[in-house]
């Protein structure tokens, strides 16, 4: 998903001449915004283009989608609200005006949500009652699977080898291989003209 939209810009320009994003150079009206040590920055003349954030979490709220402005600077204030105790890195770091993303997530819940399995072909979710829910099910696929892998593995291999790998040594053949030996044939080329390999 990409959305094209352009977005207008929100934050007035510090250089209307670096800060070129919608064509004439203009990025907003009034005071820029402060940057490190209080002076402004270029490159601060709002969101840009739009894309998707999703949360992968035990905790994350099923079928759910948030409204709230986030951008990338909404992760480092998660982080901070959480483990910082809201300490903000300052500087006229985004994280202090950052939308929040608390809202995707529910903590009271008391167990994690059930994982989400989708149909491999179709890609819709399983049903709830579906045996891929149960794990003894889902290991005995996975064992299966890996039997299969070991066992295609082994054929290919085995493809791949002269066609009388295995096979008993005839008389005739024993007798052939020793001629050949007291000839001075070198084993590589033995091997090749019985079909067989060197061990």
């Amino acid at each position: 998903w990409y959305d094209h939209a352009f977005a207008a810009p929100t934050n007035p320009s510090y250089d209307k001449t670096a800060d070129r994003l919608d064509g004439p150079g203009v990025c907003g009206h009034g005071v820029p915004l402060a940057g490190v040590n209080g002076k402004p920055v270029n490159g601060r003349c709002g969101p840009g283009t739009r894309i998707p954030f999703l949360v992968i979490s035990p905790y994350a709220k099923v079928n759910y989608v948030s409204h709230t402005r986030i951008s990338q600077a909404s992760v480092v204030r998660f982080i901070e609200d959480n483990w910082l105790h809201g300490e903000r890195l300052g500087d006229g770091a985004f994280d202090a005006t950052a939308g929040s993303i608390m809202n995707l997530f529910d903590f009271t819940r008391r167990r994690p949500a059930a994982p989400l399995l989708l149909n491999g072909r179709t890609g819709e979710p399983l049903a709830p009652d579906s045996a891929l829910h149960r794990a003894d099910v889902l290991r005995a696929l996975l064992a299966a699977a890996a039997a299969l892998e070991q066992s295609t593995a082994r054929a290919q291999r085995r493809a791949q080898l002269p066609g009388n790998v295995g096979r008993p040594w005839s008389e005739a053949e024993v007798a052939q291989l020793s001629a050949g030996f007291r000839a001075g044939e070198s084993p590589a080329a033995l091997a090749d003209k019985h079909g067989r390999t060197l061990r």
